[in-house]
């Protein structure tokens, strides 16, 4: 009788060892869904523009109610769009970049970041580093095709896509912004644009 008891609770044991295993698969495939679809996107329904193509201006509702204009040509200024997220550990990872990229290129830049978990309070880091231009991410990222977090989308004085891509790492980042520091006409801009890396499946991280 004593051994049964013993044989209950050594299951029981291993039943609450497997619920916990459970629970923390569970966090892990909620942070892969976050890096990899956080918009909610279904990739085969997306309509990706392609290097060359003219984002035409929309005009968009930021985090602080304000109406914002992007896209279409803006003489003498190169607009840069990043989908990031605050739970992003690659995301958290470039925002200095991104931060000191605006700042060395001071008016000749517009920065956007489309940002996706809204109601995380990590969105507040974006605002005390100087960021104005926020908004929601889903409102882009079906147009775009940014299926992968962060995204980067780089436009062109003449309103036309020098970089749509999605990031990997810090020099991933900053290999795709280097046209913004060395400004180059608009055919060999799109020629010389490195090749968007290709992106991990849910598969693949499976």
């Amino acid at each position: 009788m004593t051994w049964l008891v013993i044989l209950q609770l050594g299951l029981w044991a291993v039943v609450a060892v497997l619920a916990l295993v459970v629970l923390a698969l569970m966090r892990q495939i909620g942070a892969i869904y976050e890096r990899i679809s956080p918009a909610g996107i279904n990739p085969k329904e997306t309509m990706a523009l392609n290097v060359g193509d003219l984002f035409e201006k929309r005009t968009l509702k930021a985090i602080s109610g304000d109406a914002l204009d992007l896209g279409g040509p803006l003489p003498a200024k190169a607009q840069l769009v990043a989908f990031v997220s605050p739970r992003c550990e690659v995301c958290q990872s470039i925002s200095p970049k991104l931060a000191a990229l605006q700042t060395a290129l001071g008016e000749k830049l517009v920065t956007t970041l489309a940002v996706t978990d809204l109601e995380n309070d990590g969105v507040g880091k974006y605002l005390d580093v100087g960021f104005d231009r926020i908004v929601p991410a889903d409102t882009l990222a079906d147009h775009v095709g940014a299926v992968h977090l962060p995204h980067i989308l780089v436009l062109r004085e003449d309103g036309r896509i020098a970089v749509n891509a999605p990031v990997t790492s810090v020099t991933e980042f900053e290999r795709l912004t280097s046209a913004l520091q060395t400004p180059t006409s608009p055919q060999s801009s799109s020629q010389s644009t490195p090749a968007a890396p290709k992106p991990q499946s849910m598969e693949s991280l499976a």
